[in-house]
């Protein structure tokens, strides 16, 4: 499961927020060992969307969401967009670099990526919005 915020939130209330939406404890993958069914990651970028969450846990858990409703919450906690990837039954799901971007208000769009700016971070190409169906 994947997150990729526009705008970055503080980690430790981002966490907290991510625990209680899915429903289980979250340790960092690069930190001490830990009690946690899950692990997450974060990387952070000066360009494009400013903050990749990554969250692995094994087949035995279920979070009590999916992850466009945990997106959404995402979206509304950083007052910004967030983007996931589409969903599996989409028709371009299997299309690289295209995305499910859920804005603070709930709405859904497909974006792709912008092949031209190459650098560190993820650009969506504004002209590639198109509502989610």
């Amino acid at each position: 499961m994947q997150f990729i915020l526009r705008r970055a939130v503080e980690e430790a209330v981002l966490i907290q927020e991510l625990e209680g939406t899915l429903g289980f404890a979250l340790d960092r993958i690069d930190g001490p060992p830990g009690t946690a069914d899950a692990l997450y990651r974060i990387e952070r970028f000066g360009q494009g969307f400013a903050m990749y969450v990554a969250i692995y846990y094994n087949a035995n858990l279920r979070p009590l969401i999916d992850n466009v409703d945990a997106a959404r919450r995402l979206a509304k906690l950083s007052e910004d967009a967030v983007l996931i990837d589409l969903p599996e039954d989409h028709q371009e799901h299997d299309i690289p670099g295209m995305w499910c971007m859920v804005e603070p208000n709930g709405k859904l769009f497909i974006m792709s990526e912008d092949d031209d700016n190459l650098s560190e971070g993820l650009v969506l190409l504004e002209s590639s919005r198109r509502p989610l169906s």
